[in-house]
This record gives structure tokens, C-alpha cells and sequence, in this order.
């Protein structure tokens, strides 16, 4: 998800986007990628990037398999299946 302002927002508004994606959007396609393959195989992990104009400032990643959290590496350097059984 990219997120692009004229500035830069502040620390208390992406850690609300944040929440949001772990309590809304992450159960919402998991549950979707659940009715189909019985598991979610398709939304393991969830980019979030802001940038201000052309710059990214902040960038995240949301691990939703069974075990859920955020990490800042890079998404495709992350084993998100060792996480999600």
C-alpha cells in the first residue's frame, strides 16, 4: 500500500494506518485467501510504504501469517511461510 503526501505524516497517524491494516485488512484477506485454499496463501505479508512527493521516508511489512507482526527488511528477503504454519 503507498501512501503519498506533500509531507511527511506524522508518527501517530501511520501508527493508526497501521493498526488498521492488523485489525481490518489483514483478517479481511486472509479470510478471503482462507475460503478459497483453506489457508491464507495470498496475503502473507502486506507492504506499507509512505513517501512525501517522489521520497520514501517509511516502509514496513506486515507478516500476517499465524504468527503477526512488522518487520522493516526487505519483504522479499523474508521466509513469510516458515511463519505461517
Amino acid at each position: 500500500m503507498k501512501f503519498q503526501s506533500r509531507t511527511k505524516m506524522k508518527e501517530d497517524a501511520i501508527n493508526y494506518i497501521k493498526e488498521e491494516i492488523e485489525l481490518n485488512l489483514a483478517n479481511a484477506l486472509a479470510k478471503s485467501s482462507e475460503e478459497i485454499y483453506e489457508s491464507n496463501q495470498d496475503y502473507l505479508g502486506i507492504l506499507v510504504e509512505f513517501y512525501r512527493g517522489d521520497n520514501n521516508y517509511y516502509q514496513e511489512t506486515y507478516c500476517n501469517g499465524k504468527e503477526k507482526y512488522w518487520f522493516n527488511e526487505y519483504w522479499g528477503n523474508h521466509d513469510f511461510f516458515t511463519h505461517s504454519h
